[in-house]
């Protein structure tokens, strides 16, 4: 920790384990610089560490380190950001297909319509089906290019997301290494 102090690191957090213990249970140390050396700051009352420079609460749960944003919400850890991205990713395939029967039904029902003009009656029983059909296609289209703008904004989110904490691990692992 002399190095730390000499290299000017004002503040650093420890991620530890008890090894004497049977299941792992982790803890999470913070050290702030004064003028005569380093002092632990203690845990606030959910025994979390703020860490300032990443604006993020650091705490043990169990066997693992978590973060929390300055709102007490748990940050997912990459993990969790994969496996949403790939949900994501299938919620927009799947609205894709989906938009895609839409329009195959919307064409049926023209072609249908078509058909039907060679007789009045049938015309207009036909008309009147194909315009409840392509009704309801067009509304199913829309809802599946809602669903698909939605998953691709989410994926779009979390991939932001998990850039941010790539970035805060980085710059966390740089003040570790100070």
């Amino acid at each position: 920790m002399v190095e730390y102090y000499k290299a000017g690191v004002p503040f650093y957090a420890i991620v530890d384990y008890y090894p004497e213990l049977e299941q792992r249970q982790v803890h999470v140390l913070g050290y702030r610089a004064t003028p005569d050396g380093y002092v632990r700051v203690d845990l606030n009352d959910q025994e979390r560490l703020w860490l300032d420079s990443v604006r993020l609460w650091l705490a043990s749960a169990g066997e693992l380190a978590v973060c929390f944003d300055d709102l007490g919400v748990r940050v997912p850890n990459v993990q969790e950001l994969n496996r949403g991205a790939r949900l994501a990713r299938q919620q927009a395939a799947d609205a894709l297909s989906g938009k895609q029967q839409a329009e195959q039904a919307t064409l049926l029902a023209q072609q249908q319509a078509a058909d039907a003009l060679s007789g009045k009656q049938q015309a207009e029983q036909a008309a009147l089906l194909a315009q409840q059909q392509a009704a309801d296609a067009l509304s199913g289209k829309q809802q599946a290019e809602q669903a698909a703008l939605l998953a691709r904004q989410q994926a779009d989110n979390l991939a932001a997301r998990l850039a941010e904490l790539e970035a805060a691990m980085r710059q966390l692992g740089g003040e570790s290494r100070g």
